[in-house]
């Protein structure tokens, strides 16, 4: 996990913080950069797309439970500590759905593979919405509160492991699922 220790000892150190006024670039950076790779070997490496090949749709659409980590961010929304907004995000429907879409993947259902690529660009809306007012809420810039809670939580350590880290784990999840779907099963 040579990947995770870089990016924890980058938040460690404070290069995810901006300066006031400055937009977090490096989030969406390192969110996007493990799924760049990882497709740009899938595409390069016949061995990468094999294993891709190999991949069950209905297991990568199972590990979309794991979104219920999200909750971290109504505590914190309840705690004054995150942007409210957070709160009604798609996550929560790509929460509530991913085991539903699941069972019908399972059981090979009629508009199961539709239903699954719903909760695709559900939960990469999600990011999308997130990792962009999370950025724009940060001190100076264009979301941030004249009072309350501003997004420079998420960009300090620990919080900033979820759209560092976290977050680009279930884009590549979600974009393996959508290469699976693709193909006949």
């Amino acid at each position: 996990m040579p990947w995770g220790a870089f990016i924890t000892y980058l938040a460690i150190i404070g290069a995810f913080e901006p300066d006031p006024g400055e937009l977090p670039i490096l989030i969406p950076i390192f969110a996007l950069l493990p799924a760049v790779i990882l497709f740009g070997l899938i595409k390069t490496l016949p061995s990468a797309h094999l294993w891709a090949a190999t991949l069950e749709a209905v297991d990568l659409t199972a590990f979309q439970g794991w979104r219920v980590l999200g909750g971290v961010f109504l505590i914190l929304w309840c705690l004054a500590s995150c942007r409210w907004c957070s709160r009604f995000s798609p996550g929560w429907v790509t929460l509530i759905a991913a085991p539903f879409v699941t069972g019908k993947l399972r059981r090979a259902e009629t508009g199961a593979t539709n239903a699954a690529r719903w909760l695709i660009l559900l939960g990469l809306l999600d990011f999308t919405i997130a990792i962009g007012v999370g950025g724009l809420s940060n001190p100076g810039l264009l979301l941030t509160p004249q009072t309350g809670p501003n997004g420079i939580a998420m960009t300090q350590f620990p919080l900033v492991l979820i759209p560092a880290f976290i977050v680009p784990n279930f884009i590549m999840l979600h974009l393996l699922t959508w290469l699976r779907l693709q193909q006949p099963a």
